[in-house]
């Protein structure tokens, strides 16, 4: 998916578990093509 202030940047969500822990972890990709994390916490059900 795109941010809402550009259309041309990417992100891309993911839930997942790591030592029992659920996680929302979201990643953005920059100009370069290179991604890293802007979001990573405990997601509440």
């Amino acid at each position: 998916m795109t941010t809402h202030q550009d259309h041309h940047v990417w992100q891309d969500v993911y839930h997942a578990e790591w030592h029992g822990l659920q996680l929302y972890v979201k990643f953005q990709r920059d100009p370069e093509g290179f991604f890293f994390a802007i979001s990573f916490k405990p997601w509440e059900t």
